[in-house]
């Protein structure tokens, strides 16, 4: 059997819907590296409850669909309530094919930056290699955009997505964590209320991210830790791709994130538009397709 690597003691934090299949990456990864695990189920499905029971972890379920964000508040909570905590670590069910040899030292190194509330892994994704890193440090306006068909027409300004070959071996600072794995220092959630619970389903981590700049802390990539997302699957989207109700979903969380992230009322009220304009054609998208149904 392997040995257990020492490590600061740490907690992962997921978010189940309807993954219950999938979580089994996430229990080898605890079990591998010592971390304690809770599971917060936001299914409200009888046969994935008993599916749940044979995961090895602490198991919540919640009685409503409560989110994303709500969901990891609820497991940082849950996490107090068994043991103190130096670190939680946010992982989506369809996270596979982790390779965290160096986890130790990534958790050391983070552990002694007073000033880092957050880092990821470095993500790949069916999409291209390594295209999911989190955002470089830019600006709130360009953030908003970022989500939006608008962004085809700024690419020259290359403030999106970081790749691979941008990377040194060094820690890259980020403005913005990936959703689908980052790791948090568990006192800074006491510094900043708890994680956000503003949305229910997409942006949760921009105003998390949000919060911390106003900090003066920040967060980075550790490209010797990475791991594989399986897009999307985690998000129940198979189960509603596509549909108006996601859409609305979607829209009406960006509209939150974006009203809380701007402070510049003229920047606001442009992206409000530029979000409104975006979800107005991706609506009309839909129509129309289900039109040729």
């Amino acid at each position: 059997m392997e040995q257990k690597i020492n490590k600061p003691k740490s907690c992962i934090i997921t978010v189940n819907y309807f993954a219950s299949e999938l979580l089994g990456n996430i229990t080898a990864l605890a079990e591998k590296y010592g971390f304690d695990l809770i599971i917060v189920d936001n299914s409200c499905n009888a046969d994935e409850s008993e599916a749940l029971k044979n995961i090895h972890g602490i198991v919540v379920t919640n009685s409503d669909n409560v989110g994303f964000g709500t969901g990891c508040h609820i497991g940082i909570e849950e996490a107090k309530r068994h043991s103190e905590y130096e670190n939680f670590l946010f992982v989506n069910p369809d996270i596979t094919e982790i390779d965290f040899s160096k986890i130790a030292e990534a958790l050391e190194a983070f552990g002694r930056d007073h000033n880092a509330a957050y880092f990821q892994p470095l993500i790949l994704d069916n999409r291209g290699e390594e295209s999911i890193l989190g955002i470089r440090a830019t600006s709130d306006a360009r953030v908003v955009l970022l989500y939006t068909f608008i962004k085809k027409i700024f690419t020259s300004l290359e403030y999106y997505v970081l790749h691979a070959k941008e990377l040194s071996k060094n820690t890259t600072n980020i403005y913005i964590p990936s959703g689908a794995f980052f790791i948090v220092k568990a006192n800074v959630f006491d510094r900043i209320g708890g994680f956000p619970r503003d949305t229910f389903l997409y942006f949760e981590e921009w105003l998390f991210a949000a919060r911390v700049k106003k900090l003066g802390m920040y967060g980075y990539i550790d490209p010797s830790l990475r791991v594989h997302h399986e897009i999307g699957y985690s998000t129940g989207l198979q189960y509603g791709a596509g549909s108006a109700k996601m859409l609305r979903y979607r829209h009406d969380a960006f509209l939150t994130a974006a009203v809380i992230i701007l402070s510049n009322t003229v920047i606001a009220l442009a992206a409000k538009g530029v979000i409104w304009l975006d979800y107005g054609v991706r609506s009309l998208i839909l129509n129309l397709k289900r039109g040729r149904q």
